[in-house]
């Protein structure tokens, strides 16, 4: 039996977020802000949210959620590939051309008010 927790996609993260107030953060484990969401590893079969932004950047839910709809209607170009994102895309906390492997398993309001994308190492693979 594995011991991954099941990885979100882009339907997942729209359903959660629409639970909370538009104005409510949104962070990744760590602090780290909500970045952009780009091709990860230069396909289009898996999104990145990018982790590499100033600590101090706040995102908020209605963001995130604008940040959906407009990768679900701009069709993903990198260098290799070209795409369009669906609400089956899978998520991945990342920046470009980095590899860490870190899957989107969940969000939950933390402490703070904050809601918190959750991340679990998992196999690129799975």
């Amino acid at each position: 039996m594995s011991d991954y927790l099941t990885q979100w996609n882009l339907r997942d993260l729209r359903t959660e977020l629409s639970k909370y107030p538009a104005d409510t953060p949104v962070v990744l484990k760590g602090g780290a802000p909500f970045g952009s969401m780009e091709s990860h590893r230069g396909d289009w079969e898996s999104i990145a949210i990018d982790d590499s932004g100033d600590k101090g950047t706040v995102v908020t839910v209605a963001e995130v959620l604008e940040a959906i709809k407009v990768r679900l209607r701009k069709p993903l170009t990198q260098p290799m590939w070209s795409g369009k994102a669906t609400l089956d895309t899978l998520l991945w906390v990342d920046h470009y051309d980095d590899s860490t492997n870190r899957a989107v398993v969940g969000a939950k309001l933390n402490k703070k008010g904050q809601v918190r994308i959750k991340t679990q190492v998992q196999d690129y693979s799975l």
